[in-house]
């Protein structure tokens, strides 16, 4: 059995989850572009995408799909 291999949370996503933890609500590829593009980065909108990808993966974001739109939204533990 294969495991799924995450990459490490770097500086730009972890400031990616820090705002999605501060700003909450629903979270696409676009709205995590605009951030970058704010704090002066320039990832192009795939980055973006795998960034949110990344921090879903890693078990801080939940995934969700509705006619044809993803977005993601910070999980929540405990109840």
């Amino acid at each position: 059995m294969s495991s799924i291999v995450v990459p490490p949370l770097n500086a730009r996503r972890l400031r990616l989850l820090d705002a999605i933890r501060h700003m909450s609500g629903e979270w696409t590829t676009t709205r995590a572009h605009r951030l970058y593009r704010g704090a002066g980065w320039g990832p192009k909108r795939a980055t973006a995408r795998g960034d949110l990808n990344v921090l879903a993966r890693s078990g801080y974001l939940a995934q969700h799909e509705t006619c044809g739109r993803r977005f993601f939204t910070l999980k929540r533990t405990g109840s």
